[in-house]
């Protein structure tokens, strides 16, 4: 079973990485739809529509032209071409990709040491496919 590094992902927007990147998540999810009748015993289920979503956490960056980009989405309205690589851009990992809405952004100034951060929240807006980089 290979298993990667999580230093090795990559988030791209369009086909440029995100610098700055520390950590991005993905979900997808299926709906439930009850199909369940008065005689049934057990509850019973199909699914239904499927959706994906997640989150990327950058150290701030106000020259970066694709954090720049994630801002400019979110003002605009216009969705954004995402390329996500949890196992880094070398042939074998899978890539994910698709088309998504920044639905937040919030960017945090800690006291101390800490460097400040940007968290940008997105839903996909269609299918997100998965391939093996090759």
């Amino acid at each position: 079973m290979a298993t990667y590094r999580g230093q090795d992902g990559v988030l791209k927007v369009g086909s440029t990485a995100i610098g700055e990147i520390t950590a991005f998540e993905v979900n997808e999810t299926v709906e439930s739809i009850d199909t369940t009748s008065k005689t049934n015993a057990w509850r019973t289920r199909k699914a239904g529509h499927k959706t994906w979503a997640g989150s990327l956490t950058v150290n701030l960056d106000m020259a970066n032209a694709q954090q720049l980009a994630l801002k400019t989405a979110i003002n605009d309205g216009t969705d954004v071409a995402l390329e996500m690589y949890p196992g880094g851009t070398g042939a074998g990992p899978s890539k994910l990709a698709g088309n998504a809405v920044i639905t937040s952004r919030q960017i945090t100034s800690p006291e101390g040491s800490s460097v400040a951060t940007m968290v940008c929240q997105f839903e996909g807006n269609g299918a997100l496919t998965e391939t093996v980089i090759s």
